[in-house]
């Protein structure tokens, strides 16, 4: 009987160290989670601040363009529809490209994130 007892204080004391070492693992999986999603948020407003940036400077740079090339022809409707006919190409050849140019690198680099590769099978390949 009093095997049986020893043995039931074991598992009891097992389990407890078994339930320990879960709560654990699963603090340490919700804080790599958290680091996860702060980095991706911080990097998104970090790319909305700067895109924004960049389509203002790109909004009077064109104009800037525009007027520049409508004093050069003396008419300002020629200046503003070469800057939009350019435009129009850019916009084009950004739409056939896009897998290229953004889909197929915003899922790699997502990925990448999400699963880095393990630095031990790195180094032996």
């Amino acid at each position: 009987m009093h095997a049986k007892d020893e043995l039931i204080e074991k598992l009891g004391e097992t389990y407890g160290y078994m339930n320990h070492m879960f709560d654990r693992k699963m603090e340490e999986y919700k804080l790599a989670a958290a680091e996860k999603s702060a980095m991706t948020v911080s990097k998104m407003i970090t790319i909305i601040v700067m895109t924004i940036l960049g389509v203002v400077m790109a909004t009077f740079g064109l104009i800037a363009f525009a007027f520049y090339l409508a004093g050069d022809m003396q008419n300002s409707a020629r200046g503003f529809g070469i800057v939009a006919l350019i435009m129009l190409v850019l916009m084009v050849v950004v739409f056939l490209l896009r897998r290229y140019i953004i889909v197929n690198p915003a899922v790699t680099k997502t990925i990448s994130f999400f699963f880095p590769e393990p630095e031990n099978e790195a180094n032996n390949e």
